[in-house]
């Protein structure tokens, strides 16, 4: 018997993480959206409508003041990529510091989860393929039944891509869900560990024993999402025509979900020190 309802006793933890998250996200959209313009111009500065082929001319024919003042530009936007690119690293691993640290009570510096997520990144791969390969089975399953039970309703015709479009929805769903899961076992350990490796090792541990309570959360966050994606549907087509208002809102519900799947992990999942 699963209690629903434990799964939503949350405390104020749950509205820090969130605003972290939040925070963290917009923060990056906002640089991203200030730098944006610089960058476009740098991009029309160093093409200057160009193909590969004329700037290569252009750099063997053109005085040499041309030549110099485009590789300023070439760098200056070189340098411009680099920092944002640092600056998101700093802002997500920085972030994830003071996350684990609202959960756990331990602050990790930010370098160390810059070392789990490089070391994450193979399991991640193999877990996307492996997940690859299963949804395109279950595709096949749930065409051929679709197209059974509908061909015996009907009595001919094609299967709907729409239903396969929201089959494929949902099993992407599913597997984002499960991915989250494993990746907070993971982090929860590192927090604990405080090693890569050892960290790495006892989640896989309580993945282990833990198949029960996985199952459980996976269920109910599964259930609980399609539940939202169903409640939205309606206002798909008023936030298409409104972008900032569509990823506010998005936003929202992204991080509350994701603050809760992180929550309940640490809360139903991680083993508790004695």
């Amino acid at each position: 018997m699963v209690n629903i309802n434990s799964y939503f006793k949350l405390d104020k933890t749950f509205l820090k993480t969130f605003a972290i998250d939040f925070a963290t996200f917009w923060g990056l959209v906002l640089i991203f959206v200030v730098s944006s313009n610089f960058w476009m111009d740098k991009v029309s500065s160093v093409l200057q409508g160009q193909t590969l082929e004329g700037l290569q001319n252009f750099l063997l024919t053109a005085p040499i003041e041309q030549v110099q003042a485009f590789k300023t530009d070439l760098l200056t936007f070189l340098v411009g990529i680099i920092i944002f690119i640092i600056l998101t690293i700093l802002a997500i691993t920085l972030s994830r510091s003071y996350v684990w640290k609202q959960l756990q009570n331990k602050f990790i510096p930010f370098y160390k989860w810059f070392l789990l997520v490089l070391e994450l990144i193979i399991p991640t791969a193999i877990f996307f393929f492996a997940f690859f390969l299963v949804r395109i089975l279950l595709l096949q399953i749930i065409t051929y039944i679709g197209e059974t039970f509908y061909n015996s309703i009907i009595g001919s015709g094609i299967y709907p891509q729409s239903l396969i479009d929201i089959s494929t929805l949902y099993i992407n769903l599913f597997g984002i869900i499960l991915y989250l899961i494993l990746l907070f076992i993971t982090f929860a350990s590192f927090a604990s560990e405080l090693r890569v490796l050892k960290a790495v090792e006892k989640s896989y541990g309580i993945m282990r024993k833990q198949i029960k309570q996985i199952s459980k959360l996976l269920l109910i966050a599964s259930i609980i999402a399609i539940i939202l994606s169903l409640i939205l549907y309606p206002f798909r087509f008023t936030l298409q025509v409104r972008p900032f208002l569509s990823l506010f809102l998005n936003s929202v519900f992204t991080f509350l979900f994701i603050n809760w799947i992180r929550i309940n992990v640490v809360n139903k999942i991680i083993p508790k020190k004695n």
